[in-house]
């Protein structure tokens, strides 16, 4: 990660249904592998659960989670999947998240969307 930061690579995408790749930027951060180079990146992580009932406290400990994995107080952007539109409880994710950007535990959010057998 060092090497290509240093070559002007320095967004990194990630999501912790990607292994240890939260993990790595953890060490890269401020652990085992850290790195000066590290903080002027941004790291984008992404969020995907099924359809179904959403809450927000669903929501804080995913974020919770990358923010412990990342070894940050704050994520750079939290890409939610959004699969399917007739998901009433969806809504209380994009609540949970708003939230989470105004405690600046996310600077930015970002969500994308399909649903089964119909791509948009």
């Amino acid at each position: 990660m060092a090497r290509a930061a240093e070559n002007g690579f320095i967004t990194f995408d990630l999501a912790g249904i990607y292994g240890p790749a939260e993990g790595f930027v953890g060490s890269f951060v401020g652990g085992k592998y850290a790195s000066p180079v590290a903080k002027e990146c941004q790291y984008f992580t992404k969020w995907v659960l099924r359809p179904g009932k959403i809450t927000k406290t669903e929501v804080d400990d995913a974020s919770g989670r990358s923010l412990v994995h990342m070894n940050t107080e704050q994520l750079d952007l939290l890409h939610f999947h959004w699969w399917d539109y007739d998901n009433e409880y969806y809504f209380n994710a994009m609540d949970g998240l708003m939230d989470l950007k105004q405690r600046e535990q996310i600077r930015s959010t970002w969500s994308s969307s399909w649903t089964r057998g119909h791509p948009l």
